[in-house]
């Protein structure tokens, strides 16, 4: 099992000892990281957290309507990329190539709007989800999703407009302050004979 935090790295630079010895340094920064899924012991047999980094931008349309603006950097989904990838090769058929055996490089040249369409398919819903459970939104409908940047090596953004449960106050009441009428009504039965 992995485990560590994501860092990007900003640059290289060099530091010196008291000896004037010089070592090499990469600057790293630490970026953003949630909590993206929970693996829990009764569902996967072993209780895990995956963690993500990413920017959301929530903007309020109205007191109803919320649009985010989602930027996943490439190091974040290069692997679900990957898998992707993988995946596709095995159903191509190119002659003189095994099916998942295809060079990386002919498979791309060939197909790579196809592979970043399907890599979009299989994952675009995922992060999605996460970014609405980053900000803490509940969506009571279907999101209107649109300018979807992606292309492999590159940072995939997305805009997404929803509506959500309006915030409602009610007001402080006073003790007594609301009165119901009550009306009674008289039922006469009869029985018939």
């Amino acid at each position: 099992m992995r485990s560590g935090l994501i860092l990007k790295k900003i640059g290289m630079t060099r530091i010196f000892d008291d000896s004037g010895n010089s070592f090499p340094v990469t600057v790293m920064k630490l970026e953003e990281n949630q909590v993206v899924k929970v693996l829990d012991r009764n569902k996967n047999g072993y209780f895990a957290i995956q963690v993500g980094t990413g920017k959301v931008k929530t903007k309020n349309i109205n007191d109803y309507t919320i649009e985010i603006n989602v930027d996943i950097p490439w190091s974040e989904i290069e692997s679900d990329f990957e898998i992707s990838l993988r995946k596709f090769s095995k159903k191509v058929k190119m002659p003189g190539f095994r099916s998942g055996k295809i060079p990386r490089d002919r498979l791309l040249g060939q197909f790579q709007a196809n592979i970043e369409a399907e890599f979009l398919d299989s994952n675009f819903q995922k992060y999605y989800l996460t970014a609405i459970i980053q900000e803490s939104l509940s969506p009571v409908n279907k999101a209107e999703v649109k300018d979807i940047q992606f292309h492999m090596n590159e940072d995939l953004s997305f805009l997404a407009v929803f509506e959500v449960e309006p915030d409602v106050k009610l007001p402080k009441l006073k003790k007594n302050t609301l009165s119901v009428p009550v009306s009674y009504t008289h039922l006469t039965l009869t029985t018939k004979a």
